[in-house]
C-alpha cells in the first residue's frame, strides 16, 4: 500500500485465518477489518494484494480471498504466486474476485526439479561425440581452426572445457568440437523448427552441447543433464525522489 508517498504492509498467513467458533464460517467483513486492519489505508493511492501459494495450499489462498472480502475493493490488484499453474483457474474464476479489476498468476513455465538425463556413466570406448558450443568466456573459451561457417574449434581453458575434458576421461570417449553454422543459440521459429545449436541437436547432428540455458521452450525439444552454472538477471531502478517543494503551489491544479 503507498498513501502520500509512505509505504505500509500487512503479511496475513492463509493457514491462520480463524473461523467463527459458533458456525465454521468467515467471519463478516466488520469482523474481519477488526481483526487485522487489512485495508486500514483505504485511501491509499496503491493496493496490491500479493498471494503466495508456493505450498500448492490453493484452499488456505481461497480461504484469506474471502476472510479478506477482497470483492468490496474492486481497485486493489490482485498478484498470485504459485509453483504450478494447475490452480490459474480454481484462483482467478472463484468468487471473491467477482469485483477485482486486475488478477494476475505468476508460475515458472519450467518445473522445480525437472527431468534431467540421469544414465549411469558407462564406458564409451574411445567413441567420437559431435559436441557443439559458442564462446562464452569464463564458461567456454576456443578458437575457430578455419573460417567456414559450423568450423572445427579448439578449446582454450575454460570453466566447460574442463567439465568436459574431466567427462572424457571419466567415460572413456573422444570429441570434436564445431561452432553452429548460423551462430545461434537456439531461437523457436515457426513450425516447430529451431535455430543455432538447439537445431543440430533437434536434427542429431549434434550428440552434447556446452552451457545452454534451460529455457521452457527449449526443454520440451531437448534432453538437459543436470545444471552446473545459474546465473541471475535482475532489473534495478532508482527510487523516484520527491517532487520539488517550488512545485507545491500549482500541483492541486495538475490533471
Amino acid at each position: 500500500m503507498a498513501k502520500g508517498g509512505d509505504e505500509s504492509m500487512v503479511v496475513l498467513d492463509g493457514t491462520s485465518v480463524p473461523l467463527t467458533p459458533e458456525s465454521n464460517t468467515i467471519p463478516t467483513y466488520k469482523q474481519k477489518r477488526k481483526q487485522s486492519g487489512l485495508w486500514r489505508e483505504a485511501q491509499a493511492t496503491c493496493r496490491v494484494f500479493v498471494l503466495d501459494i508456493y505450498d500448492d495450499n490453493i484452499l488456505a489462498g481461497i480461504r484469506l480471498l474471502e476472510w479478506a472480502a477482497l470483492w468490496t475493493q474492486p481497485d486493489t490488484w490482485l498478484v498470485g504466486m504459485g509453483k504450478s499453474d494447475h490452480v490459474t483457474t480454481a484462483l482467478l474464476l472463484h468468487p471473491g474476485l467477482r469485483n477485482t479489476r486486475y488478477a494476475f498468476y505468476v508460475t515458472k513455465q519450467i518445473p522445480r526439479k525437472y527431468n534431467t538425463k540421469k544414465d549411469r556413466p558407462e564406458n564409451y570406448n574411445r567413441h567420437k561425440f559431435r559436441l557443439f558450443e559458442k564462446e562464452l568466456f569464463p564458461y567456454i573459451s576456443s578458437e575457430r581452426l578455419s573460417d567456414e561457417p559450423g568450423a572445427l574449434i579448439r578449446h582454450r581453458d575454460a570453466i566447460g572445457t574442463r567439465v568436459i575434458q574431466a567427462m572424457s576421461s571419466s567415460l572413456n570417449f573422444t570429441y570434436e568440437v564445431r561452432e553452429p553454422i548460423d551462430g545461434h543459440w537456439g531461437v523457436e521459429l515457426e513450425g516447430g523448427n529451431w535455430t543455432g545449436i538447439v537445431k543440430h541437436l533437434q536434427r542429431e547432428e549434434a550428440d552434447i552441447c556446452l552451457d545452454l540455458t534451460v529455457t521452457p521452450q527449449r526443454y520440451q525439444v531437448i534432453q538437459y543433464t543436470g545444471g552446473y552454472i545459474q546465473q541471475s538477471v535482475v532489473i534495478l531502478s532508482s527510487k523516484p525522489r520527491p517532487l520539488p517543494e517550488y512545485l507545491s503551489l500549482i500541483r492541486p491544479f495538475e490533471c
